[in-house]
């Protein structure tokens, strides 16, 4: 997007970055000082810009007639840092485009813990290509990712242009050598394009669900078992042995940080995690997914591990029905899908399929004979002892006769409700002059019990509340003196 307000030549190159725009802008109009030009911007004398998180963009965009949020998504790495850390999107956003001073503390991650080398980079056969087509170089922020350190364009290592006190950035210079081209390795090339794909995908797709990405993936190489828990020890040696060995695609410094400690579990998971520097999300996605940034959008929408999950219960179910009605043994059924006998026979019996196991030895009467017994309400213990049958057989044919189970439990607390009520309303016959808060003092089980599961039937007990009475008012004594 290019606005009417400034020249061809100074207009905003596609996904450069906001501070080699302003020194282009700075060097145009001929400023020998940057203070002009941040009075005019930031109402500030000086002002130091951080490579891919700039701070005040509304007062940019109104200048050089730009959209701030066309700046927002297109020149700065916004879109990157609001796709692993979802929760804090709105207030990134909001620092962005109208604070006055860094946003780094907004973004909610650990920041300061990665030993990234901090500056703006650039590539050296980029610079060539943009000197002979334009007559100037810029800065992309496609380089500016993170832990990036190659050109996925060139496949060659990127320099550095170093920020901090007394550097070039703080009086909106940029003073770029021409070096030796050095060319990095293909994994590091690699990397750096799957890092680009993921910024595109960030600006196309807001709603991208990364862990539900990672869960469907984890799940599929088998990290994750059928109850849901990470196999994390397997995970941590195969990331760690392939991330660390060589030929490294990742700064040195970094290599020795993540050699230090893990950071998958914390990052992984739900309850007990916490955001994450979008560079171990990277590095960890780019060895999960094999260098495929598409399959980050295969699951993006809310929901997906609980509908992963149904669907993978439901179609083991159906193969061991399918496996059972074709004559199976237990055994081999176990073998191959990884359940339980008990399971497995619990399946059975529930959809009517006959089986070998000891549950079976007993006729259909006896077995009949257990329910209506159930259905009456009694122990499991008098069940077996009236049937002369074991108190497991009686529990498995409770547990796998549908609705038997709840209908067994409504009983008893239907029998606790009555046991309650009589003894609340012995307490009131026993004393009928009480209130009911003396009546609740004596009896704080029933009391209890019945105020949580049946209200009414705790106020038919209970005597007749008192109408509270207003408190007596104080009658001031005046006092006379005696002559």
């Amino acid at each position: 997007m290019i606005g009417h307000k400034m020249p061809i030549l100074l207009a905003l190159r596609q996904t450069e970055t906001v501070f080699s725009f302003l020194v282009r802008w700075r060097k145009w109009q001929g400023f020998l000082s940057e203070s002009y030009l941040c009075q005019r911007l930031y109402a500030k004398r000086s002002i130091r810009l951080h490579p891919y998180l700039p701070p005040q963009l509304a007062q940019i965009g109104e200048a050089i007639d730009v959209l701030p949020e066309h700046l927002l998504l297109n020149h700065t790495l916004f879109p990157l840092f609001a796709l692993f850390n979802q929760p804090k999107r709105n207030v990134l956003k909001s620092r962005m485009l109208h604070a006055g001073n860094s946003v780094i503390s907004s973004v909610g991650i650990p920041h300061a813990q990665i030993p990234v080398k901090f500056g703006h980079k650039w590539c050296p056969l980029c610079m060539q290509e943009d000197m002979q087509k334009l007559g100037f170089c810029i800065l992309v922020i496609e380089h500016q990712i993170p832990g990036v350190i190659a050109c996925a364009k060139h496949s060659c290592l990127l320099q550095f242009l170093v920020c901090g006190q007394n550097a070039p950035d703080r009086g909106l210079k940029m003073k770029l050598v021409n070096p030796q081209v050095v060319f990095s390795g293909e994994r590091a090339a690699n990397f750096s394009a799957f890092c680009c794909d993921v910024l595109a995908l960030a600006k196309e797709h807001a709603d991208i669900n990364v862990q539900e990405a990672y869960t469907e993936q984890l799940i599929s190489n088998g990290y994750i078992t059928n109850s849901g828990r990470f196999r994390m020890k397997r995970l941590e040696q195969d990331f760690y042995s392939e991330v660390l060995g060589s030929p490294h695609f990742l700064e040195l410094d970094v290599v020795s940080f993540l050699k230090k400690k893990s950071f998958l579990g914390p990052m992984l998971r739900r309850k007990t995690g916490y955001p994450a520097h979008p560079l171990k999300h990277l590095i960890f996605s780019f060895w999960l997914f094999n260098g495929d940034s598409t399959k980050l959008i295969l699951r993006s929408h809310k929901g997906c591990r609980k509908a992963l999950q149904a669907k993978s219960v439901e179609c083991v179910n159906n193969e061991i029905l399918d496996l059972l009605r074709n004559g199976m043994s237990m055994n081999h059924i176990e073998v191959n899908v990884g359940k339980s006998r008990c399971y497995i026979r619990r399946l059975a019996e529930l959809n009517g399929i006959k089986h070998q196991s000891n549950a079976m030895k007993y006729p259909e009467s006896t077995r009949r004979a257990v329910q209506i017994k159930a259905l009456m309400g009694k122990h499991r213990q008098e069940i077996a002892n009236e049937l002369k049958v074991g108190i497991g057989y009686v529990e498995q044919v409770i547990s796998n006769t549908h609705g038997l189970a709840a209908y067994r439990k409504s009983l008893r607390m239907n029998v606790a409700l009555k046991r309650a009520q009589n003894e609340i309303t012995g307490v009131v016959k026993r004393n009928p002059t009480w209130n009911r808060t003396q009546v609740r003092a004596a009896a704080q089980s029933a009391y209890s019990l019945l105020y949580a599961k049946n209200r009414e039937l705790l106020d038919s007990c209970l005597p007749k509340p008192i109408r509270p009475s207003p408190p007596k008012k104080k009658v001031k004594t005046v006092k006379r003196n005696q002559k």
